[in-house]
């Protein structure tokens, strides 16, 4: 069917229609685009943690890093852990 059977009132809000999609697509990508401008101006050593603070609250080394350690280095991990 081609547009010249649409009455002329079906296509006005069909386009008033497609307005609002736009619209609110626009709105959606610019707070989108806000947050991640937000979390590029977020220093990176705020939020990662280094990877020694992090054994301890994982329960210490893993077993696999301890299989393949040595044991002078396993008796020293668990002398400071």
């Amino acid at each position: 069917m081609s547009l010249y059977h649409y009455p002329l009132c079906s296509l006005n809000l069909r386009f008033e229609s497609l307005l609002l999609e736009e619209q609110t697509a626009s709105q959606e990508i610019s707070a989108f685009d806000r947050k991640l401008e937000s979390w590029m101006s977020i220093p990176r050593a705020t939020h990662l943690k280094p990877i020694e603070a992090a054994a301890p609250a994982m329960g210490g080394p893993s077993k696999l890093a301890s299989s393949s350690m040595p044991p002078a280095v396993m008796a020293f991990e668990v002398k400071e852990g």
